[in-house]
């Protein structure tokens, strides 16, 4: 069973739990009420990992999370869309007097909600629509927001303010100011719940799939006319397989001798990323490559759903660290998403602190440093030069469309090279290949 977390607004879970038990999901969800945002890190901090996934019940606590912390558990946060637009206007327009045309707003892209007023019979002509930039980064966020509304609203530019957020929901209806929040859909909750569900049934196969790891060693008197002393090759191999046997008991894996020297480990992939800090950092690849005994050693990290399929990438990854001509391992997942190389100067992530030049791409593009900062710095953690958006919205823990809008700021400020597009067996058109130009 599930153990959900679900953070937000006591009026949020209210809502949140009423749905949930109309649905009879096999879950335990624990609801985590708060009254400002800022709360939720000290909570995932201290509990994240007591849970299978959190679920934040708006966008803002979700982003101010993800640019503070890397997720250990499924993070996924509840959607506002056309439905939940659409029954705010329901709301103001039982309200006499509210001129739902002229709004201001602090949640939705305009684009969505353009979209919503001409499904309903409305041009681009008869609304004005004034947007508070998402920055939940700023200090006082929820004060500005409050004052943005506020002024808008005073000055008579507006006659309704649409909010997402309960604070400024409430701050707002007690100084008589016309408002409506906005909450997701019914439908919308049952989606990200199911979604949930099946993240973690996918999550619980992949860490159960099989992994290997393949060693492939060349020894120094391999390559000596001299050094034929039998008795002193036997040794040095000894050597090299008891760190191999060592590295293998810390997490159970069985050990398979080939006559040739190599060495396969079959483990699962939950054990070896654990043991690797989830493929960063390989502590066996260090521990040969300080013996004065080898020339060199080839590793490869071969995942797949059936043995046959792990052993095969085990051994690309191989052949690929031995192409590379020093001593490291690559990651295969599958052969068209290779990860690497991991070598022995690999001892601690690389640290990209902001800069000027970060400070000028988020001016130009919107885009936050924080942001900037995790896309240089989660590429970096994977050896990554080259990606397609799908597998980089994976690595940074967020949407497809959130990593293709981010994509789109940068590609129209030529921050975004696309090299090429990806082949892939699955059904669709192939994915970009891009790299960052910063």
């Amino acid at each position: 069973m599930i153990r959900l977390a679900i953070l937000g607004p006591q009026k949020s879970l209210n809502y949140v739990q009423e749905i949930l038990s109309e649905m009879h999901c096999y879950l335990e969800a624990v609801y985590v009420p708060y009254t400002d945002y800022h709360e939720v890190l000290p909570f995932l901090e201290k509990s994240e990992r007591n849970f299978d996934a959190i679920l934040f019940t708006g966008m803002t606590p979700y982003l101010y999370a993800s640019q503070n912390l890397t997720p250990s558990v499924i993070w996924e946060y509840l959607p506002r869309n056309k439905i939940s637009f659409l029954s705010a206007l329901l709301k103001a327009n039982r309200q006499n007097g509210i001129n739902i045309c002229k709004i201001s707003l602090d949640c939705y892209e305009e684009s969505i909600v353009y979209e919503t007023y001409r499904e309903i019979g409305y041009q681009k002509n008869d609304i004005l629509i004034l947007k508070y930039p998402s920055l939940v980064t700023e200090e006082n966020y929820l004060t500005q927001v409050c004052q943005f509304h506020e002024l808008n609203y005073y000055k008579k530019k507006v006659g309704l303010c649409v909010t997402g957020l309960s604070f400024v929901a409430q701050t707002l209806s007690e100084k008589g100011i016309p408002c409506v929040k906005i909450e997701p859909s019914a439908d919308a909750i049952i989606q990200q719940i199911n979604k949930i569900q099946l993240n973690y049934q996918l999550r619980i196969k992949e860490e159960n799939s099989l992994a290997i790891l393949l060693i492939d060693t060349d020894f120094l008197e391999e390559y000596s006319v001299c050094n034929q002393n039998l008795i002193q090759r036997f040794k040095n191999k000894n050597q090299i397989l008891e760190l191999i046997y060592i590295f293998a008991s810390k997490m159970k894996a069985a050990v398979l001798e080939y006559p040739d020297g190599r060495c396969y480990l079959f483990t699962t992939t939950a054990d070896l990323k654990a043991e690797t800090d989830s493929f960063t950092r390989l502590e066996l690849l260090f521990s040969i490559h300080n013996k004065n005994i080898i020339k060199n050693v080839f590793m490869g990290i071969g995942l797949g759903e059936t043995p046959q399929a792990a052993k095969f990438h085990a051994e690309l990854g191989c052949q690929k660290a031995r192409q590379n001509g020093i001593d490291c391992c690559y990651i295969v997942y599958d052969e068209n998403s290779i990860a690497g190389p991991i070598s022995p100067s690999n001892k601690e992530e690389p640290v990209i602190h902001a800069d000027r030049p970060l400070l000028s791409i988020s001016q130009q593009t919107g885009i936050n440093t924080s942001t900037l900062q995790k896309m240089k710095l989660v590429l970096a953690q994977y050896h990554l030069d080259i990606v397609t958006p799908q597998k980089f919205a994976q690595l940074m823990h967020i949407s497809p469309r959130s990593m293709n809008r981010l994509l789109l700021a940068l590609e129209d400020h030529g921050y975004i090279q696309v090299v090429g597009k990806s082949s892939s067996s699955s059904p669709g058109r192939p994915s970009r290949l891009i790299r960052l130009n910063f």
